[in-house]
């Protein structure tokens, strides 16, 4: 079984499409070294990896990387998540939901992390990324069930990953012993032409600590960035006590299906 933690906290960290900022507020360029693992560079212009106008990853390439065995499948799964009218180039812009990346996409963001994946896991890698993010998804429609007027009209604007920003939450489960998240994002939301940002950190399911994960659980929330938010945490916490048809727990969790070891050729985790 391979190691879910390893291989998902780079597929969810690498395909992060918004670039932190430095202090100067510039988004900063991945230069590639000698393995072609990302490196700090200058900053980015408009001619480098991001739009200046959104500060988002224009496009992962679709061709062959160096080393690559054999072709991978360039299709693009389209997702059930609807985009807003922010569009970044690296979606079709004639499609009202988020497209998922190839096999072929996927596979060059973890070697430009400084993974080694294998071709032949490509299908099951893509097919746990989309299914946690389809998994988040439908966590996030549960909270806007909340509000009955703009719960038609939900759609995702942006997301970025922050692997190495802990959510309160996760901190104080850490502190209890339990284990720490392997991910994190931040989606940003439209409801109703006002954007609302959700945290989902991302969990190894273990049947022991001693063995490796077979599932991936995802918890989402909206951020206590402001009152509104502050009470909606607080109302779905008295509806999943005392609703009579309470949503199954069960649907935060995706399994892991990879059958063979990804491993890096780094001595850090690379994540964005």
């Amino acid at each position: 079984v391979v190691v879910a933690a390893a291989v998902m906290s780079n597929i969810l960290g690498s395909g992060c499409p918004v670039i932190k900022q430095d202090k100067a507020g510039e988004g900063k360029e991945k230069k590639l070294n000698e393995n072609g693992v990302e490196e700090e560079g200058k900053s980015c212009s408009s001619d480098d990896l991001v739009n200046p106008k959104n500060n988002m990853l224009i496009q992962e390439k679709q061709t062959p990387t160096v080393g690559q065995n054999k072709p991978l499948p360039l299709h693009r799964q389209q997702s059930s998540i609807p985009k807003s009218d922010f569009n970044p180039q690296h979606q079709e812009e004639d499609n009202e939901n988020w497209e998922y990346p190839s096999e072929q996409m996927l596979f060059n963001a973890m070697k430009r992390k400084g993974w080694k994946p294998e071709e032949d896991d490509m299908k099951s890698v893509v097919a746990i990324h989309n299914a946690v993010n389809e998994t988040a998804w439908r966590q996030v429609l549960e909270w806007e069930d909340l509000h009955e007027d703009t719960k038609e009209e939900v759609k995702l604007t942006k997301f970025c990953g922050r692997p190495k920003d802990t959510t309160p939450k996760a901190f104080l489960r850490g502190l209890f012993g339990q284990e720490r998240p392997f991910d994190r994002h931040d989606w940003v939301v439209n409801r109703g032409g006002e954007d609302v940002r959700y945290v989902i950190d991302f969990y190894n399911v273990r049947e022991s600590q001693d063995k490796d994960p077979v599932a991936v659980y995802v918890d989402a929330r909206p951020a206590i960035d402001n009152v509104s938010n502050a009470f909606d945490r607080v109302r779905m916490g008295f509806k999943r006590i005392f609703s009579s048809n309470p949503k199954a727990m069960s649907s935060a969790y995706v399994p892991t299906l990879l059958t063979r070891k990804t491993t890096t050729n780094t001595q850090t985790s690379p994540s964005s």
